[in-house]
């Protein structure tokens, strides 16, 4: 059986941890026609948290996803800008001006079985959910190969995430995909 842990690190969570009852001053993205509450950011989103720079990055690297050697997007955090986010066009920038009450990450265990075997078992870090009072805003990783983060502005937030019933379907036939998807309070 195949195991991959593309969850954050125990230094990404750390970051995470130091943003609890902090102001997120504002965010940034690459400027694109959608609306204020849904943005999407290639290849990075840039958060201001109090004095602090944060980058939040879908990197890609060559991994085996599902029996096929393919590029597949990891979401990673840091604290460094990476050359990828100056070959950004124009940057939006949304002023938010909020303090952080509660982070959850968004979790995700992938199996896969092929006549009843497990074959490949999968933690993935599908995203992110700031809790602000009486809002939210979350940062989803949406599929394995892509480097976009999905930006939800909100309520309920949770519920704009690509649906774990998308993992489960389309396998060839003799494979079952199973997903489930925790929130995991930092």
């Amino acid at each position: 059986m195949i195991r991959q842990d593309l969850r954050f690190t125990e230094r990404e969570m750390a970051l995470l941890r130091n943003w609890r009852e902090k102001r997120l001053v504002l965010l940034q993205c690459e400027k694109k026609g959608y609306s204020h509450l849904n943005l999407t950011a290639y290849p990075a989103a840039i958060l201001q948290i109090e004095d602090q720079t944060y980058y939040l990055y879908n990197f890609t690297e060559p991994l085996d996803y599902y029996g096929y050697v393919d590029d597949v997007a990891r979401m990673t955090l840091s604290t460094t800008r990476e050359t990828a986010v100056d070959s950004y066009g124009h940057l939006q920038t949304i002023p938010v001006n909020r303090t952080i009450q509660d982070i959850h990450l968004v979790q995700e265990h992938q199996e896969l079985f092929e006549n009843g075997e497990q074959i490949y078992d999968v933690y993935v870090t599908r995203g992110i959910l700031l809790d602000f009072w009486r809002l939210e805003i979350s940062f989803e990783k949406p599929v394995w190969f892509s480097e976009d983060i999905f930006i939800t502005i909100g309520h309920d937030v949770l519920r704009t995430f690509t649906p774990t019933k998308d993992f489960e379907e389309d396998w060839m036939e003799g494979c079952v995909g199973k997903c489930s998807r925790e929130l995991v309070q930092i």
